[in-house]
């Protein structure tokens, strides 16, 4: 424990043992098999009306990625995939890149 923390989740003096500790608490419930990290990504060109109508875009994006992936996974795979998905509208420098 520190005193005076900031208890910042991103702080590695105040959260190095509860990020830990999440870590481990996620990696018990992984199942055994394969994972793999996948990235969708929509042109620039549609930033603009990503903007004025995100919620429709996001949702027909996350459809439309799992649509591929179970398709995929039941023509070329012959079995069943799952997906967890993420949105990130943020880039490396944490401002919003969807702009």
């Amino acid at each position: 424990m520190w005193y005076h923390s900031c208890w910042d989740r991103h702080c590695p003096q105040c959260q190095t043992n509860a990020s830990r500790a999440w870590c481990e608490k996620q990696k018990e419930q992984l199942l055994p098999v394969p994972y793999f990290h996948l990235v969708f990504t929509l042109p620039h060109e549609l930033n603009d009306w990503v903007n004025d109508h995100a919620d429709v875009i996001y949702r027909l994006l996350f459809q439309s990625c799992w649509k591929t992936l179970h398709v995929m996974g039941q023509r070329k795979l012959h079995g069943q995939l799952g997906m967890t998905a993420v949105l990130h509208t943020w880039g490396q420098k944490l401002t919003r890149h969807v702009l």
